[in-house]
C-alpha cells in the first residue's frame, strides 16, 4: 500500500511539474542561481508541495500567478509556494512571507516592505490573507 502510495505521489509530482514549467515559459526563462527569471526546485522539499523561486521581480504579476494557480485545479491536495530571491540580494522573501497557491485560492503573505515600490501594490485574484487555523 505504501509503495503504491509513494509511486502515485511521485507521477502526480511529476505531471504538475510539467504543468508549471508549460505555465511559466510563456513569462520568462527557467534557470537555477539567479540566471533566469525564475526556478522550478526540482526536488522534493515537502510533501505535496512544489517551490517556484522567483529571481525577476516581473514573474509576481497576477497575470503570471494566477494562470499558475490554475494549473492546481485537479490537484487540491497540492500547493505551489512561491519565494523571492533575486540576484542582486535586494530582495529575499522567504516561502513562508511568499505567496502559497492552492487549487482553491492563493494565500498571500507576500511580504510587500522587501519589494521595491513598483510592486508594493500587487494583488491577486482570489488571494487572501491566511487564517489563523490555515498552514501555509
Amino acid at each position: 500500500m505504501i509503495q503504491r502510495s509513494d509511486a502515485r505521489h511521485r507521477k502526480e509530482w511529476r505531471e504538475l511539474y510539467k504543468l508549471i514549467k508549460a505555465a511559466l515559459q510563456s513569462f520568462g526563462k527557467d534557470e537555477e542561481a539567479g540566471a533566469g527569471d525564475y526556478f522550478i526546485i526540482d526536488d522534493i522539499v515537502d510533501p505535496h508541495t512544489h517551490l517556484v523561486e522567483i529571481h525577476k521581480l516581473h514573474m509576481l504579476r497576477p497575470e503570471v500567478m494566477e494562470p499558475l494557480q490554475h494549473v492546481l485545479i485537479g490537484f487540491p491536495d497540492w500547493q505551489i509556494q512561491i519565494f523571492v530571491v533575486t540576484p542582486d540580494g535586494k530582495t529575499i522573501i522567504s516561502p513562508e512571507n511568499g505567496l502559497t497557491l492552492r487549487s482553491d485560492g492563493i494565500i498571500d503573505t507576500l511580504d510587500r516592505t522587501l519589494l521595491p515600490p513598483a510592486y508594493r501594490g500587487l494583488r491577486y485574484l482570489g488571494g487572501r490573507r491566511p487564517s489563523k487555523s490555515t498552514k501555509h
